[in-house]
């Protein structure tokens, strides 16, 4: 059945919720801001979120068929988003909520 919820993806040890996929609407405005990004082939492109990987792979031009995106120079890192790699970025989009824009996100692109 559908449901217009977000999926836990990650429980913590005393099975908390600490991660999730956003609800199938959100991600429909998320697809909206990725394509305002205006992403190029060259563009180095940091995006945090939340763990799942799905806007990494739509911005791997993925073509949303069943068929497997081309990740040809798609680099997944799994970090802290307040300490993000070495810059500099083309564009930063991150989706996940947070309370502040952390202060190293000014200077990384």
């Amino acid at each position: 059945m559908y449901s217009d919820t977000p999926l836990l993806t990650k429980l913590d040890a005393d099975g908390r919720g600490i991660s999730s996929s956003s609800q199938p609407s959100i991600m429909a405005i998320m697809l909206d801001a990725l394509d305002a990004l205006d992403v190029q082939a060259a563009h180095r492109v940091l995006e945090v979120g939340a763990g799942t990987g799905y806007n990494a792979a739509l911005l791997a031009n993925f073509e949303r068929t069943w068929k497997a995106p081309d990740t040809k120079g798609v680099a997944v890192i799994e970090a802290d988003g307040t300490n993000p790699p070495p810059g500099p970025w083309d564009r930063l989009i991150a989706t996940y909520a947070f309370d502040a824009i952390p202060p190293v996100w000014l200077t990384a692109v």
